[in-house]
């Protein structure tokens, strides 16, 4: 998460546009001629200033970090469990 830090927004993509139609998961057993005709619809996210790096604790984390990672979790149907804050060993935030 702290190489995100400092960005105003973060854009996402939500779902896919293909002939006209928005679908929300893509068919990778399409020929490739298919899947280029599939064009990403983004969203956008609050991003935050703070520096992580120092973050220890899931209950330090600043609230666009919190939404960021629900964002995450809704779209891939699994809860988040840890999330790196820096580039060293232990910097890791386990929730």
């Amino acid at each position: 998460m702290d190489i995100l830090s400092g960005l105003e927004k973060i854009k996402y993509c939500s779902a896919y546009q293909k002939d006209n139609k928005t679908i929300s998961e893509l068919d990778f057993s399409g020929s490739a001629a298919d899947m280029e005709r599939c064009l990403p619809v983004y969203e956008s996210t609050s991003g935050w200033k703070d520096d992580l790096r120092q973050m220890r604790k899931w209950s330090e984390l600043p609230s666009a970090v919190l939404d960021y990672i629900k964002i995450i979790e809704d779209y891939c149907r699994v809860p988040v469990t840890q999330v790196s804050v820096g580039s060293e060993r232990n910097a890791v935030i386990k929730r």
